[in-house]
């Protein structure tokens, strides 16, 4: 039995020293640590934390044994959220520090499937890059914004990069050719009469003199008829502008009340001395009428432009049979009263010398 006030057992420094003999009983000494707190026996120190044991009921989950207390982090690895958009973590005196955004400038949408920065993320994150021909901008698969597809203008045409279209200018159409109000390229072609049997007249009796040289359109009774080839005018171009150019033979027969009708045949074939042979061609439907005072001064006559053709022109060059160069039939009928007088020169007056023409204005593909 241990004396009174004798040491049972020396103890350890962490239970608070020697137990000692108290009233026949050990008594141990006080405990050096807090409720709490952890001790250290070999450097009798107390704190939170010998290990991460200890530290699991906290946001500090790491221990810092040299100084016994819990931390956040013990290098930069525990701070690690996983995420490549948040940037690289890193521990701080025990706590993390929160990285800094990886993206921006020219590049600052994140990618976190990809780890990487892109341009982009969507087609609303390209901005235009000014110039509307090279196509609009889009966002690739690698991230990057990229223009196209390019805007194609026709032949003779200019993109404006401010918006896109395609249009003509002063230089850019081919010598010979305008640039029209349209923005396109313009070409006028004039055809020309070049043959007797290319421009007739029918008298009412039914007989075309071959050898005729005015195409006298008194009334109803009477037929004209012109016949060119349209070389260089391709199928089913737009067709902007076609009159007749002709010479009036004199101030007094010089009022136009008078119909043109379209040969409705793909290539008109040429004009013979037999009898109808121009009243009896199929014409298309519909017409144009022919309706103007010319109020010629002189009594020699001088060079008039119809009404405009168009609608006729383009629906010859529209037709499925229709080839560059075939013949366009131009079939009048007289003037309806024998009030007003139209008489045309035909190619045979001074052999050519009058000759009408066919003026047609195109737009250049």
């Amino acid at each position: 039995m241990v004396p009174e006030g004798q040491f049972c057992s020396a103890g350890t420094w962490c239970d608070g020293g020697p137990v000692v003999c108290v009233a026949g009983a050990c008594v141990p000494g006080t405990a050096r640590c807090a409720t709490g707190q952890v001790c250290d026996e070999g450097r009798q120190r107390c704190g939170e934390c010998l290990s991460d044991a200890s530290c699991l009921a906290t946001k500090k989950t790491h221990c810092d044994a040299t100084n016994m207390v819990c931390v956040e982090c013990l290098q930069a690895a525990n701070c690690d959220d996983g995420a490549y958009c948040t940037g690289v973590e890193t521990c701080s005196l025990g706590s993390c520090v929160a990285g800094s955004p990886p993206c921006g400038g020219g590049t600052p949408v994140c990618n976190e499937a990809l780890d990487r920065c892109d341009q982009c993320g969507s087609l609303a994150t390209c901005p235009s890059d000014g110039n509307a021909c090279n196509g609009p901008e889009n966002c690739g698969s690698d991230g990057m914004c990229h223009s196209g597809p390019a805007v194609t203008c026709g032949s003779g045409l200019v993109c404006n990069p401010g918006n896109g279209a395609c249009a003509c200018t002063a230089s850019s159409c081919l010598v010979g050719d305008t640039c029209g109000a349209g923005g396109f390229c313009e070409r006028t072609i004039t055809f020309t009469v070049a043959t007797n049997n290319d421009d007739l007249l029918q008298d009412p009796d039914g007989s075309i003199p071959i050898d005729h040289a005015w195409m006298s359109l008194y009334d109803s009774s009477h037929w004209g008829a012109f016949r060119f080839s349209l070389v260089n005018v391709p199928a089913h171009a737009t067709v902007l502008g076609a009159h007749l150019h002709a010479y009036l033979d004199s101030n007094a027969e010089d009022i136009a009340v008078t119909v043109v009708y379209l040969e409705d045949a793909d290539s008109a074939a040429g004009f013979a001395a037999t009898t109808n042979n121009i009243s009896s061609r199929a014409r298309a439907p519909g017409g144009v009428a022919w309706n103007q005072d010319y109020n010629i001064q002189s009594g020699t006559g001088g060079w008039v432009d119809s009404v405009e053709l168009v609608s006729l022109v383009q629906s010859f060059v529209d037709r499925a049979g229709y080839v560059p160069g075939a013949y366009v039939g131009l079939i009048l009928n007289g003037n309806q009263d024998a009030l007003h007088l139209l008489e045309i020169r035909q190619h045979n007056y001074n052999v050519g010398e009058y000759a009408a023409s066919l003026v047609v204005r195109i737009r250049v593909p």
